[in-house]
């Protein structure tokens, strides 16, 4: 069985799994990956709806959210695509941005292990 959930209770989940983990002190990057640029022009409304409701979210729960589905902020083209959503094998540019995110925001240190209760 395949539980559909209203977008609104998308982002409820969402919302609500961003403030357990930040209660737990969890720095939290959301990540919107890129897309292919045509496709990304066809649906832009919908991104730039999506990107301020994740960047709202991620401004009240003290997240941090790095928008790559615009073709500018990514850098990739169409040649870095296999298809609409999937990137090149050995596409290493998404990955150096995201790493880059997490240096800028959390700095270099890696978190010290936790102990499990």
């Amino acid at each position: 069985m395949v539980l559909k959930l209203h977008p609104w209770s998308r982002t409820e989940a969402l919302r609500e799994l961003v403030a357990d983990l930040r209660d737990r002190d969890v720095r939290v990057l959301l990540v919107a990956p890129p897309l292919y640029p045509s496709f990304h022009s066809r649906v832009r409304r919908e991104v730039d709806m999506f990107g301020a409701a994740v960047t709202e979210l991620a401004a009240e729960n003290g997240a941090v959210f790095e928008d790559l589905t615009e073709p500018r902020r990514s850098g990739l083209t169409q040649d870095n695509f296999v298809d609409v959503v999937h990137l090149n094998e050995g596409n290493h540019q998404v990955l150096q941005r995201i790493g880059r995110a997490i240096r800028s925001h959390f700095g270099t240190a890696p978190a010290a292990p936790r102990s499990n209760p």
